[in-house]
């Protein structure tokens, strides 16, 4: 499965402009305020049902549902641990483990080690992130209702 089908599979995550800052620290600033920005809850329907949680810490799980073509490279159902951070801009998932073990290690054999988004777009509601080489193709992520405990 070629690297932006698979990105489409699992579309990982969010969104904001940065504008023109310059210097090391307004970046560093804005990619704080991003990282606040991205803990939570999000979902998409995008091949299947995801939903991904960033924790404040830097870790992130991502549970997915995938739809029937999808299914039949990685099975029906995968949970991802990640670890996640923002620089310049751009969101970086890193892939720890999965399960089911087998179906996980094809899916980071796939697609490498980690992924990075260019954040468009985060608010309370959306996030919208861009393929880094492709910025014209987009994933939209929303915020998934606050239940106690999830968010």
């Amino acid at each position: 499965m070629k690297r932006t089908e698979f990105l489409l599979t699992m579309g990982l995550m969010v969104a904001a402009g940065l504008g023109g800052a310059s210097g090391a620290a307004p970046n560093r600033e804005s990619d704080d305020r991003l990282e606040r920005r991205l803990v939570g809850v999000w979902t998409t329907d995008s091949f299947g049902e995801q939903v991904l949680t960033n924790k404040p810490d830097g870790t992130a799980t991502l549970e997915v549902s995938l739809n029937r073509l999808a299914a039949l490279r990685y099975g029906r159902k995968l949970q991802l641990e990640l670890t996640w951070s923002v620089e310049d801009g751009v969101l970086r998932h890193n892939f720890v483990s999965g399960s089911p073990p087998k179906n996980a290690a094809r899916l980071i054999n796939d697609l490498g080690e980690s992924t990075e988004y260019e954040i468009v777009a985060v608010d309370g509601e959306q996030m919208k992130l861009g393929e880094v080489d492709d910025p014209d193709v987009q994933h939209v992520w929303i915020a998934a209702p606050r239940i106690a405990g999830r968010r």
